[in-house]
């Protein structure tokens, strides 16, 4: 018989927080099959933790290679959001164009060594997902870099 090591599962919710996206959409990923179900305890479901991050670092890899892939700065001179306004994207989670709504968020870097606090993001009206950032946070998000 095997034991499961501490921190070995997760709990849905504490994927949602991993993936940054709401409970629902991990919901949604899990019965699809895409993020798939470890075992349920009573009411709650529980995945590995290794799965949970292999589909965050493949989806983060789908995700850098779209942006790569994307002219340097597309947004016109002058162009700036502002909190609120709608716009649309390629979520990698939704994995199609969506809608968005530009938000102040707290931004992880992508090597998980800090925040870049209150910036303004477009995030994805149907998982709630940060899936761009403006050109107009750079100077924020520089600065932060540095700190």
């Amino acid at each position: 018989m095997t034991t499961a090591k501490a921190g070995e599962f997760i709990s849905t919710f504490e994927a949602a927080q991993l993936l940054f996206v709401s409970h629902q959409h991990v919901v949604k990923l899990v019965e699809s099959g895409t993020l798939p179900l470890h075992h349920i305890t009573g009411e709650h479901r529980f995945l590995r933790k290794a799965d949970v991050l292999a589909y965050k670092a493949k989806k983060q890899r789908e995700a850098r290679a779209f942006f790569d892939a994307q002219a340097e700065d597309q947004e016109p001179p002058g162009l700036m959001y502002s909190e609120g306004d709608a716009g649309s994207a390629i979520c990698p989670y939704c994995e199609r164009i969506v809608t968005t709504t530009f938000l102040r968020r707290d931004v992880p870097f992508s090597d998980g060594k800090g925040v870049v606090r209150n910036i303004l993001v477009a995030v994805c009206d149907t998982c709630d997902a940060v899936v761009a950032i403006p050109a107009q946070s750079t100077a924020e998000i520089q600065a932060a870099q540095k700190k």
